[in-house]
């Protein structure tokens, strides 16, 4: 993330809505966070905040989003997450277990 927008940011940024983190990116970021800040990430259901990497879930599907980039953002789109906010990860960085950190939904697009 380049410093003009960390300076865009707020509590209320989302992670995959506004920041368009998604798959093997978000995914590393919460590794980060249990590796940085020792968070305990059980319960976490990853499926629930992120499409993964490749949405294609059957072999043709998989083609079409490998031979045509803009597939797997249409698939993407197509189904509805839930937003992690920045805010959230502040408070798992201070609680440091996700099953004490109430997520706010009132931010979903």
């Amino acid at each position: 993330m380049h410093e003009g927008d960390l300076a865009r940011c707020s509590m209320e940024t989302r992670t995959y809505h506004d920041l368009g983190w998604y798959g093997d990116e978000a995914e590393g970021c919460l590794e980060w966070l249990v590796e940085k800040y020792g968070v305990d990430l059980i319960g976490f259901d990853f499926d629930t905040y992120y499409p993964p990497e490749f949405e294609g879930r059957s072999t043709p599907a998989a083609l079409l989003c490998s031979l045509f980039p803009f597939v797997g953002s249409w698939i993407r789109k197509r189904r509805s997450y839930r937003p992690l906010t920045l805010g959230t990860i502040d408070q798992l960085i201070r609680f440091k277990r996700w099953s004490l950190v109430v997520v706010d939904d009132k931010s979903a697009p």
